[in-house]
């Protein structure tokens, strides 16, 4: 086994240490495509602005659904990887 497959395996038994799902694939597209099906398929999480949960007036309730938006961050994605991630996201609506 080589250095790099070492880091691999032990990187993914850190994260399974602390219950995170670690999934190989075979390409940086592959990792895109991934990551933006895990974030279509998962329910956006609601933060609750103070009174959200009670009637509210339309200036206020516009602000409890903007708190609905999936997003994903990739600070330091390279400029090409990052275009293609754009295009994904804007194709299902993730910003």
């Amino acid at each position: 086994m080589n250095s790099t497959e070492t880091l691999v395996d032990r990187f993914q038994e850190k994260a399974e240490a602390v219950s995170a799902i670690v999934t190989r694939v075979a390409s940086v597209q592959a990792a895109l495509d991934y990551a933006v099906t895990l974030c279509e398929q998962k329910e956006a999480c609601q933060l609750l602005v103070a009174g959200c949960e009670a009637p509210l007036s339309a200036p206020a309730e516009t602000l409890c659904d903007t708190k609905q938006t999936k997003v994903i961050a990739a600070p330091g994605l390279p400029p090409d990887q990052l275009a293609t991630l754009d295009a994904l996201c804007a194709a299902r609506g993730i910003q």
